[in-house]
C-alpha cells in the first residue's frame, strides 16, 4: 500500500568489552581449561577451611602443608600456563597455532606428572595411574608428530579416557553421602565441586580431538 511507513532497523546494543573478552577467553579449550583450574582452586581452598581442616591464619598449608599438597600445588600452577598456551594457541586466526599446540601439550604433560606423584602421596594408586600417568602419555604423546594413522586422536583420546575413572570415583563417593547429609554441607560439595572441574576439563580434552593440521 502506498505510503506505508516502514519500520525503523533495529539497533543492536554491542556487548559490553568485558562480555567479549569473556566469549574470547571461553571459546577455547584454553578457557575452560583454567576455569575448572579456578574454580577448583578457590571453592577447594574455601571447602578446606570450612570444614576445619586448617588454621585460617596458616592458609597457605591447603597449598604446600605435606608433600602432596605441595605436589599437587606445582601441578595446578602447571596446568594453569598450559591452559593460557592452549588459549593463545586458539585465540589469533588460522588456528590452532601448532607451535604453542604443543607448548600446552608438553606443559600439561609435566603437570600431570605432579599430579600422579600427589596422588600417590595421598594413597590413591588407581587415580595416579589414570589421572597423572595415563593423562601425562597422552599429552606428551600429542607433542610428537609420528607418521601413525589418527595419532594424535589415540593420543588425545587417552587424556579423555584418563578423567573417567576420576569420574567414577567421584560420583560414587557423592552417592555414599547424598542421602545422608545436607547439600550445602562440605562432604557433599567436596565431590560436587570436582565434578564441575571434571565436567569443563573433559569438554576442552573432546574439543582438542579435533584440532587441525594434525597427523
Amino acid at each position: 500500500m502506498a505510503g506505508r511507513i516502514q519500520p525503523l532497523p533495529r539497533l543492536q546494543t554491542p556487548a559490553p568489552r568485558w562480555a567479549q573478552a569473556l566469549r574470547l577467553r571461553m571459546a577455547g579449550p584454553g578457557g575452560l581449561y583454567n576455569l575448572g583450574n579456578a574454580f577448583g582452586l578457590v571453592t577447594g581452598l574455601a571447602l578446606y577451611l570450612a570444614a576445619g581442616q586448617g588454621d585460617t591464619d596458616r592458609w597457605w598449608d591447603y597449598f604446600v602443608g605435606s608433600p602432596a599438597a605441595l605436589a599437587l600445588t606445582i601441578s595446578m600452577v602447571v596446568f594453569y600456563v598450559s591452559g593460557e598456551a592452549y588459549h593463545q594457541a586458539f585465540a589469533g586466526p588460522g588456528a590452532p597455532d601448532l607451535a604453542r599446540l604443543r607448548t600446552g601439550d608438553l606443559l600439561s604433560g609435566h603437570g600431570a606428572v605432579m599430579l600422579g606423584v600427589g596422588l600417590l602421596f595421598l594413597g590413591q594408586p588407581l587415580l595416579a595411574a589414570t589421572a597423572g600417568a595415563l593423562h601425562a602419555i597422552g599429552k606428551y604423546g600429542s607433542v610428537l608428530a609420528l607418521p601413525v594413522a589418527r595419532w594424535a586422536t589415540i593420543c588425545r583420546g587417552a587424556v579423555v579416557l584418563s578423567r573417567l575413572p576420576a569420574m567414577a570415583a567421584t560420583l560414587l563417593a557423592l552417592g555414599r553421602v547424598a542421602g545422608e547429609l545436607p547439600f550445602l554441607s562440605v562432604a557433599v560439595l567436596t565431590p560436587v565441586t570436582m565434578l564441575v572441574c571434571y565436567g569443563l576439563w573433559l569438554v576442552a580434552d573432546v574439543m582438542l580431538l579435533r584440532p587441525v593440521g594434525r597427523p
